[in-house]
């Protein structure tokens, strides 16, 4: 009876951290009408305050940013992270996707030796997307306390 729990147990615990290594995909609808110059330059802008940027490809409406580079002294515990933003739609319907790709590093020896850093992709929680999702809302749709006039 012990020997068929723990193989449950073992079961449970390698089908919970199997995973694939995807990278994390979102994709927002942006109502709002700006022309696509300014769209272009908030998305630079609000990337710009975690990332810097790589590659912009108006001609594309694509935008890549450099890794973001995170290391740690044990193996697989440091990670780079970067993002890929694509603008599509016109005035009033914006579409902005974004990719996040994540790699871990597995250098066993000397972990915390950017140039000697192994890096195998990951799984991709989504947060540092949504992050630059957010900031991008407020910087496109700015708080408007200042025109209500109670608070005067």
């Amino acid at each position: 009876m012990r020997i068929f729990v723990a193989c449950l147990v073992l079961g449970v615990l390698a089908a919970c951290s199997s995973h694939s290594n995807e990278p994390f995909e979102e994709e927002r609808d942006v109502e709002v009408y700006h022309s696509f110059d300014l769209m272009w330059n908030q998305i630079q802008k609000a990337l710009a305050k975690r990332y810097e940027l790589e590659e912009v490809d108006e001609a594309a409406r694509k935008i890549t940013t450099r890794w973001n580079t995170h290391l740690a002294p044990f193996a697989e515990g440091g990670y780079r992270t970067r993002l890929i933003v694509t603008l599509s739609g016109d005035v009033g319907h914006w579409k902005v996707m974004v990719r996040e790709e994540t790699q871990v590093n597995t250098e066993q020896e000397n972990p915390l030796a950017a140039e000697e850093a192994e890096w195998e992709d990951s799984k991709s929680e989504g947060g540092e997307a949504n992050r630059f999702l957010v900031a991008l809302f407020r910087l496109l749709n700015p708080r408007r306390d200042w025109l209500d006039d109670e608070g005067r």
